[in-house]
C-alpha cells in the first residue's frame, strides 16, 4: 500500500510538471501576441515603477495586418495612442471604433512589422478549466493564473442584462486589463476594469465569441451595432403564476417597454400595477413572452441570449400571452450601439 501511495504521488507530480511545461510553452508564444497600449502621457520611467499608471494597458493582436483589440476604457478619451510591440519597438495606433456593449476598442497599428495574432477559442470554457490573464503593463510579461468558476454567467451593463459572461477567479492587481487565454493559447475572454465586471474574488470576462463579433463589426463598419427588442422583463415564478392565475407557469413578463423600440411599435404592454407575493413585490400586468422563433423564454437571461444571437434588422416571431389570450407577432429587431444606457 505504501508503495502504491508513493507511486501515485510520483505520478501526480509528473503530470503536474508536464502541465507546467505546457503552460510555459503556451505563455512563451502568447508573449509575442500582445502589445502594450499607452493612451495618455506617462513618465518615461513607468516601466520600472511598482504601480501601473492610468492610461497604460494591454491589447492583443487579432490580424497580421496590425489590428489590435484593447479595453475600450483604456482608449476612449485618448488624444494620441502609442503601442509597444513585442520586440520593444514603439509605433502609433489609430482608433478604428469602439463597441460600448462589449467594452472593447479596435486599433490599427502604424507599423509594417510582422505580427502574430492571438487566435479566438472555438470551444466554450468548462468550469474548473485553468486559464491565464496575460499582459505587458511594463517591460516585463505578466501573468495571473486562475480557473473558470462559472459559465455561463450574466451581469447588468449599460442598463441591460448581458448573458454568457465567464466568471473566473482572476485579479488585475499585477497585470491590469488584458486578454485571458486557455492552455491551447487561444483567447477565451477579455478582462475589463469596470465595477460591474468584478465580483467578490474574481472577474467577469467578455467571452471570445462576443469579442470576435465586435471585431468583425468594427473592422467592416467602424461601429458595432447590436440587435435590440426594447423591453425589460421578469421571470414568471410558480408563486407569481398562482397568485395571478396565469395561463402559463413559465415565461418572461414584460415590466417596461422602451419608447421608440421595436416592441413599442408592435404594441407590447408593460406592467401597470404592483403586486406583493410574500416579501417580493412584482410589477405585473404586462404581456408574457413564452418563445422567440421557437426557442423557449423562461427569464430575462433567455430573452437576452436569444436576441443577442440575432442580427440587427432580423425578423423574429414572438409567442406571448395578454391575459389568457395566446398571440403571435412578427417584428424587425432594431439597432443599438449602447453609447448611452
Amino acid at each position: 500500500m505504501r508503495w502504491l501511495s508513493f507511486s501515485l504521488v510520483i505520478f501526480l507530480c509528473w503530470v503536474s510538471s508536464l502541465r507546467a511545461l505546457s503552460w510555459d510553452k503556451t505563455l512563451a508564444v502568447a508573449s509575442h501576441q500582445i502589445v502594450t497600449i499607452i493612451a495618455q502621457q506617462v513618465k518615461a520611467d513607468y516601466l520600472w515603477g511598482q504601480d501601473l499608471p492610468k492610461g497604460v494597458g494591454t491589447g492583443f493582436v487579432v490580424d497580421q495586418s496590425g489590428y489590435v483589440l484593447a479595453p475600450a476604457l483604456l482608449v476612449r478619451k485618448a488624444k494620441w495612442i502609442e503601442a509597444v510591440l513585442p520586440d520593444g519597438n514603439h509605433c502609433g495606433a489609430i482608433l478604428i471604433g469602439i463597441d460600448y456593449f462589449s467594452e472593447v476598442a479596435l486599433l490599427k497599428l502604424k507599423t509594417t512589422a510582422k505580427l502574430r495574432p492571438l487566435p479566438f477559442s472555438h470551444q466554450r470554457p468548462s468550469v474548473g478549466e485553468e486559464v491565464a490573464l496575460i499582459s505587458r503593463p511594463r517591460c516585463r510579461f505578466a501573468v495571473a493564473m486562475g480557473r473558470v468558476e462559472e459559465w455561463p454567467s450574466a451581469i447588468h451593463h449599460q442598463g441591460f442584462l448581458v448573458p454568457d459572461m465567464i466568471a473566473a477567479n482572476l485579479s488585475l492587481a499585477r497585470t491590469g486589463q488584458g486578454p485571458v487565454i486557455n492552455l491551447r493559447g487561444e483567447i477565451i475572454g477579455l478582462a475589463i476594469d469596470l465595477p460591474n465586471f468584478h465580483y467578490d474574488h474574481g472577474l467577469y470576462l467578455v467571452p471570445a465569441e462576443r469579442l470576435k463579433r465586435a471585431y468583425q463589426m468594427l473592422k467592416e463598419n467602424q461601429e458595432a451595432v447590436w440587435p435590440w427588442l426594447g423591453v425589460r422583463v421578469q421571470a414568471i415564478t410558480p408563486p407569481l403564476a398562482k397568485a395571478l392565475r396565469l395561463p402559463v407557469s413559465q415565461g418572461a413578463m414584460i415590466v417596461e417597454v422602451y419608447r421608440g423600440s421595436p416592441a413599442a411599435k408592435v404594441g407590447f404592454h408593460g406592467g401597470r400595477r404592483l403586486l406583493s407575493v410574500g416579501n417580493l413585490i412584482y410589477q405585473v400586468g404586462g404581456d408574457i413572452i413564452t418563445s422567440i422563433d421557437g426557442q423557449v423564454v423562461r427569464s430575462e437571461y433567455d430573452l437576452s441570449r436569444i436576441i443577442l444571437n440575432k442580427e440587427a434588422g432580423d425578423e423574429i416571431q414572438i409567442i406571448y400571452y395578454r391575459g389568457k389570450r395566446r398571440s403571435r407577432v412578427k417584428l424587425q429587431l432594431g439597432r443599438r450601439m449602447f453609447i448611452q444606457p
